[in-house]
């Protein structure tokens, strides 16, 4: 019995990658359409993450034009995947293991996916299931630093229990409305933002699903979008769980030649309430939320990718939750800035087996991420911090960073190749200090 159980665990380890969705930021197609972006065969990506099947298709659609013999061929791929008949029904294994001298963590299972593009107007992409999670460690106490686990699940006070396992179901979903250039998108997922794969600084793919709520108008060469994420409160003391937070994002970025992009983002994040005026498209959300009385907390940052020859490209995204104007101009640098940086330098030949080397630098200023939630009952007029007020206002979502998963006052940087030794494996090499 137990050789055919391990025979059972080798088989989900091997065939867990072949499986893959759209609604997933961090799927394969998302790793080959950076590729190609480096590479010039697409114009511009649209910011945010997941893309709908009606933009996959246009995206792939110019792979097929400008892509060479290589990537027509993968670009293909994908492309069948997509337009054929939808996949109402699938079924999947999966397994995510970690081992280190704290001991191991594990969750296997199952999952049925939905996903296709039912009409020219609408897609789905749907994955649900339940996972058998190692309870003989938390996962915290063994994964490797600023790495968090690729699947979410809803734990509960009444799992079942089997030997040393849980049962906990998972589930993620995404519904597309519109067309490739003009989409409205809702469901309950992962979301990312910005140039860079994996962890990234202003909403990371690796933070844990939420709410989605997203408008994009995806032009020729430029793009724009309104995000909203509802989000789940914890106390200052990191406790509870409480609804009613929610992040506002509004985006716009501009390719203004074949050799860079530019764009800005502008957030906020607040709670307790849902105020509409924050859905309003041409407008600035600092602007709004001073308005309406700076109850929020409000983030600006630029980000941008200049295309260098020798298939070079550098990435860039800067993120700034408080920085005073009077003291950049005066060249006042003793303040307590808050803002995360971060920047990357790639070299893409994309080749038969060689992919992509890049180098990556992220830096989180002290503070950054953080905010108090005052109460605003406190008989005292003074801003009194108190342990069990809900905060609706630090950069946060059930209780992690919904950007990069490093803590205020650090940095990393990373070395990471991609490379495809044949068609059937793909190895992900990275290190990071």
């Amino acid at each position: 019995m137990k050789k055919i159980l391990l025979l059972c665990y080798l088989i989900l380890i091997i065939t867990a990658g072949l499986f893959s969705l759209p609604v997933d930021p961090s799927d394969e197609i998302y790793r080959y359409l950076d590729l190609w972006r480096k590479k010039g065969y697409i114009v511009s990506l649209p910011a945010v993450r997941p893309y709908p099947h009606q933009v996959l298709i246009k995206l792939l659609g110019q792979v097929e034009n400008c892509g060479n013999s290589r990537a027509r061929k993968n670009a293909r791929y994908f492309l069948a995947k997509l337009v054929n008949r939808p996949q109402v029904f699938a079924v999947s294994p999966y397994q995510e293991s970690f081992i280190s001298k704290a001991g191991h963590y594990s969750n296997t299972g199952v999952d049925f996916s939905a996903d296709g593009l039912l009409k020219p107007w609408l897609s789905i992409s749907a994955r649900g299931g339940g996972l058998l999670e190692s309870n003989s460690l938390i996962s915290e106490d063994v994964l490797p630093y600023g790495v968090r686990l690729e699947r979410d699940m809803y734990h509960h006070r009444d799992q079942a229990k089997i030997g040393n396992f849980e049962a906990n179901p998972a589930l993620v979903s995404i519904v597309a409305f519109g067309t490739e250039e003009f989409y409205f998108q809702t469901g309950f997922n992962r979301t990312a933002f910005g140039p860079f794969l994996g962890d990234s600084v202003v909403v990371s793919e690796d933070a844990p699903h939420a709410g989605h709520f997203s408008l994009t108008w995806n032009g020729k060469k430029a793009n724009f979008t309104k995000l909203l994420l509802a989000l789940t409160a914890q106390t200052n003391s990191g406790t509870g769980v409480y609804n009613q937070k929610y992040l506002s994002l509004t985006s716009l970025d501009w390719q203004f030649a074949s050799w860079g992009q530019i764009g800005y983002v502008g957030s906020i994040v607040y709670g307790g309430y849902l105020d509409p005026v924050y859905f309003i498209p041409l407008t600035d959300l600092m602007y709004q939320t001073l308005v309406q009385g700076d109850k929020s907390n409000s983030h600006i940052g630029l980000y941008g990718s200049l295309y260098l020859p020798a298939y070079l490209t550098w990435d860039l995204i800067f993120y700034a939750d408080d920085l005073h104007f009077n003291d950049i101009v005066t060249f006042n640098w003793n303040t307590r800035w808050k803002f995360v940086l971060q920047s990357a330098l790639s070299w893409s030949p994309g080749g038969r087996i060689f992919k992509d080397l890049g180098l990556e630098y992220t830096m989180v200023t002290p503070y950054t991420y953080t905010h108090p939630a005052h109460s605003y009952e406190a008989v005292s007029a003074e801003e009194t911090w108190l342990p069990d007020t809900v905060n609706y206002l630090n950069y946060t979502h059930a209780g992690q960073n919904l950007g990069v998963s490093l803590p205020p006052n650090s940095m990393r940087l990373v070395f990471k190749t991609w490379l495809t030794p044949s068609p059937e494996l793909d190895l992900d090499l990275r290190g990071s200090w």
